[in-house]
């Protein structure tokens, strides 16, 4: 029987089935945008903790050129495409994030050798704070984003001014503290072992100290500075810029820049490229034969304990003085020429002339020593007259004596003159020098007598 109620409306079960798969549907599709949008987050939170490795790594290897580059005012910049070149990111990798934001990072230097480092991502999509902190928290405890001028930690959990790096992306972008990471850089730690391409992990930055331990088993210390101990024990080499040692340093090898010792003592040979020097009035010294030189003033190298000095060579001074006697088991060779007659420096000197003749200083004047000296005559031109005759030794040779020949006379006997009116030597000149007579025609012809 059909039953008919007016104004109530009959729900079939088919038409409740049709409205539940509608709601499930409804449900779903918010459920799949929920989904989907944290997917993205998470998405780009990978993304920009793998930036922030890289520039973890980028910033260790390169401290020391980053700390040049940078102050407590002064900001270091680099990109992705920094960090790609540098090979801390594969060519691969995409410069923007889910979002089409790219990075900036900003170093100071707030203190020497600290570094202090913000990434941000800047440019694409202006994100919600709501969403942007969603990213910061699926980054980490040093995730953020922007917000009024301000790097903000997820959950608030830091803070930083952007106007300390003078740059501001604008509200909307992702903030990464690297400076904000639980612990310390690598480069804080001295690592046992090597690390494949991070030698500064197994270098110290500061002054060592090991609390009067010692150092055992070591191979080779290198040192660009001062190497202070009391003794020191090498088997093999010790390659040190400055070692002070107050008692003993034994090295099979040393090769040290300065060396400051009580006393050092070597077994085999020493080498030395620059000056063997000494800071008072010793110098070199022969413990067997109790000789060697030393200097004791500014003028003179002293033979010690009044050594004598042989040479089977040569010694060659500018000068050659001896105190005492002067004994030559060979010959005495006298290099410089000296002409008879010209001056000479001190009386009782030696030299020779060009023809080896012996010749000595004597009352300021080179003279001749031989015995045996040759004389010879010089006549001048004839001197008519009153006109003077000259005969004039040569250059090299004294003039002994001189006198006169008449070569012309008058044959008028009662005004005859066969007779000069002067015949004389002219010391200055080493000459003999006649004058003529009368007013007629009588020549006379000067000669010299000189010494050779």
């Amino acid at each position: 029987m059909k039953s008919n109620k007016k104004g109530i409306m009959q729900v079939t079960d088919a038409q409740i089935g049709w409205g539940m798969a509608l709601i499930g549907v409804v449900f779903a599709g918010v459920a799949y945008g929920y989904y989907a949008d944290d997917n993205s987050y998470s998405v780009a939170a990978q993304h920009a903790q793998r930036v922030s490795e890289a520039a973890d790594k980028y910033i260790s290897d390169n401290f020391d050129s980053i700390v040049a580059q940078s102050s407590a005012t002064k900001v270091f910049v680099f990109d992705i495409t920094t960090l790609k070149n540098a090979g801390y990111l594969p060519s691969s990798f995409n410069a923007t994030n889910s979002f089409s934001q790219t990075y900036r990072g900003m170093v100071l230097q707030p203190t020497v050798q600290k570094l202090q480092t913000l990434i941000v991502t800047t440019g694409g999509v202006n994100l919600s704070t709501g969403k942007a902190n969603k990213i910061g928290i699926r980054i980490g405890a040093n995730g953020g984003y922007i917000e009024s001028g301000n790097a903000v930690g997820s959950q608030g959990s830091w803070s930083e001014p952007l106007s300390k790096y003078s740059f501001n992306p604008g509200d909307g972008h992702i903030a990464i503290a690297q400076f904000f990471k639980d612990g310390v850089s690598g480069n804080d730690f001295l690592y046992r072992k090597a690390v494949s391409g991070h030698p500064e992990l197994n270098a110290m930055s500061t002054n060592l100290s090991l609390g009067g331990n010692d150092i055992n088993s070591a191979k080779n210390i290198t040192a660009s500075g001062l190497i202070n101990t009391t003794n020191a024990t090498v088997t093999n080499n010790i390659t040190s810029a400055n070692a002070s040692v107050t008692n003993n340093l034994t090295a099979t090898n040393a090769s040290i820049n300065n060396l400051n010792a009580g006393t050092t003592r070597t077994s085999g040979e020493t080498y030395t490229g620059g000056w063997f020097r000494t800071t008072g009035d010793t110098g070199w010294y022969s413990e067997k034969w109790g000789g060697g030189f030393h200097m004791t003033d500014s003028s003179y190298i002293r033979a010690y304990n009044g050594k004598s000095i042989y040479t089977s060579g040569q010694v060659k001074a500018g000068s050659l003085r001896s105190d005492g006697d002067a004994s030559v088991a060979g010959i005495i060779t006298l290099d410089k020429i000296s002409v008879v007659g010209t001056s000479c420096p001190v009386n009782g000197a030696l030299s020779r002339d060009d023809k080896g003749s012996t010749l000595s200083c004597q009352s300021g004047v080179w003279r001749s020593a031989r015995s045996d000296m040759e004389s010879f005559i010089v006549i001048g031109a004839s001197g008519c007259n009153k006109n003077y005759s000259y005969a004039a030794c040569p250059a090299g040779n004294r003039l002994l004596s001189g006198g006169y020949n008449l070569t012309y006379f008058s044959g008028n006997a009662s005004n005859a003159y066969n007779a000069p009116d002067g015949s004389y030597p002219d010391i200055v000149n080493n000459r003999w020098v006649v004058t003529g007579a009368g007013s007629n025609n009588n020549c006379f012809a000067a000669y010299a007598m000189c010494l050779r």
